[in-house]
């Protein structure tokens, strides 16, 4: 059982707020994929109760925002590491699952607010932090934004493909913008 492990252990039924998640991210001292294996854990754990808490707000936007964000730099910093200390597949399949939810929350707080607030930072103490993992940006930023990782995730599937037209063609339809 090596440090990383450990570490793992001893913190596995810690919940932790999100702030400390972002923190650990930064951690020099460890490799990264043990921060990987940790912080990944957290972010299960997370996702967990935001399902079991039926939780749909900007809260649970933030997290899987955050999350996706995560899991798409983790695959660039790790892809060249061999399987036992990081497989992409199940990082890809973390990834897409997060991807959908914000998909999913993010249709779900346009039907029921016509606000385009911006991600709720409660959950974030630090300000630099709130920046880096929010960009700061209006919703209708982000939604794009994820719709673009949705794209390049699925590189190559026309379902994934015809889904955004259809997405962008209902909002177009939606705004009594006729062209197109």
């Amino acid at each position: 059982l090596n440090y990383c492990h450990i570490w793992l252990l001893m913190s596995s039924n810690n919940v932790m707020p999100l702030c400390v998640i972002y923190s650990i991210t930064d951690r020099t001292d460890q490799p990264w994929f043990c921060v990987y294996d940790f912080v990944n854990n957290r972010i299960q754990s997370l996702r967990q109760d935001i399902v079991y808490q039926q939780l749909d707000g900007q809260e649970a936007l933030c997290v899987q925002e955050t999350a996706v964000r995560f899991y798409l730099y983790s695959h660039y910093r790790l892809s060249g590491l061999p399987w036992e200390k990081f497989d992409p597949k199940l990082n890809l399949d973390q990834l897409q699952q997060c991807l959908l939810s914000v998909l999913r929350l993010n249709d779900a707080n346009t039907t029921n607010s016509s606000s385009s607030s911006k991600c709720d930072h409660r959950l974030l103490h630090d300000a630099t932090r709130t920046h880096r993992v929010c960009s700061g940006t209006g919703a209708s930023e982000r939604k794009a934004e994820f719709w673009g990782y949705y794209l390049l995730v699925n590189l190559g599937s026309t379902e994934a493909a015809r889904e955004v037209l259809s997405h962008y063609k209902a909002k177009r339809h939606l705004c009594g913008d006729s062209s197109g």
